[in-house]
């Protein structure tokens, strides 16, 4: 006797819908930031990270903008259930990876100068607000700069490393390898 299920189509995965509309969600903030990043970079260079001055922080910012928006062609792709859509996050976890890696890393090599950056752009916000009020300005607590940077880090750190590693357990692992097999079959 044989079962019902036997000639009905397999359930769709449902790892490619999730993984698509969050890829295209965070893509366009991504990209939107990245622009925003690279227009106030022009508009007002002191605005930069001190850890962004110089060619090697333009460069950093200029990968990091074309990277923002492969998460929407593969979601795109993803919800389409093409192999497109895998092969591209294939090849963009790696090269995300290195580029926070990277990003990181000079957050680290350039601890001082971002921790004085993050004081004297803290100080200047409180200072302009209590001009309009006509109040006197208080000033930072000791040690804010060092628990600013350590909250950087720590941002950059879940929200650069986070996604592309729970999407890579998909792309690379099992699912992503059923997924592209099946994809690559003609249509019946």
């Amino acid at each position: 006797m044989n079962s019902d299920s036997e000639f009905l189509a397999p359930e769709p995965r449902r790892w490619p819908l999730v993984i698509g509309i969050l890829g295209i969600i965070f893509g366009v903030i991504g990209f939107g930031g990245a622009v925003f990043g690279v227009v106030g970079g022009f508009t007002d260079p002191a605005s930069l990270p001190a850890h962004f001055k110089g060619a090697f922080g333009w460069a950093l910012l200029a990968v990091g903008t074309l990277l923002a928006p492969v998460p929407i062609a593969s979601g795109i792709q993803l919800i389409r259930h093409r192999v497109g859509g895998i092969q591209l996050l294939q090849a963009w976890v790696p090269l995300v990876l290195i580029s926070q890696s990277i990003g990181i890393s000079q957050l680290v090599i350039y601890r001082d100068e971002v921790e004085d950056q993050l004081r004297e752009i803290s100080q200047k916000a409180i200072d302009e607000q209590a001009a309009k009020v006509g109040g006197t300005a208080a000033k930072l607590p000791a040690g804010y700069e060092k628990f600013m940077w350590m909250t950087q880090m720590a941002c950059g750190s879940v929200f650069g490393f986070g996604p592309p590693l729970i999407v890579s357990f998909f792309v690379f692992g099992r699912r992503g390898r059923e997924a592209a097999a099946e994809w690559s079959q003609p249509a019946v």
